[in-house]
């Protein structure tokens, strides 16, 4: 039987890293990635216009997991069984309840603090608490872990003075 790994796809470098973790796993385990983008739209009327930005949103959400993909390791994996899964809903119930008892692992990215529980994320948090199935968490990149840029420029200007 194969490994299904489900991934929370999320362009932020946290989360790319976290596509390419999730792929790297299946790969090893011979199983499959469930990428799975969720979206909520909440219209603030409901006519026509709404009806027809409910699918634009859809379709921005369909069209990220390939562009995550693209981003993150140059497109497709090889090699690796890719699911692109969209769902509808709220992030932090949607991926928990996409990964039920059955997932061998969700993956999703952390955020820049660290892997602190309480300085983490509300998807993250949700993630910990609530999964039925082992659960990694992915840092940034340790790039995106240093101080912000503008901080930088402070920093060395000053050194400069």
């Amino acid at each position: 039987m194969r490994s299904r790994i489900v991934v929370g796809v999320s362009p932020s470098l946290a989360g790319l890293q976290a596509l390419r973790y999730a792929v790297k796993v299946a790969r090893e385990r011979g199983g499959t990635v469930d990428a799975v983008r969720v979206w909520l739209f909440r219209p603030l009327w409901r006519d026509t216009t709404a009806t027809f930005e409910r699918r634009v949103h859809l379709a921005e959400a369909e069209l990220l997991i390939p562009h995550a993909f693209d981003a993150a390791m140059g497109g497709p994996p090889t090699g690796v069984k890719i699911e692109p899964v969209v769902l509808e809903g709220l992030t932090v119930q949607s991926l928990v309840e996409h990964a039920g008892d059955d997932a061998d692992l969700l993956v999703v990215g952390g955020d820049r603090r660290g892997s602190h529980l309480l300085g983490s994320g509300p998807v993250t948090r949700y993630s910990v608490r609530h999964a039925r199935c082992p659960i990694v968490v992915v840092p940034p990149p340790a790039l995106a872990q240093r101080q912000p840029v503008d901080a930088l420029l402070r920093e060395l200007d000053r050194e400069i003075r």
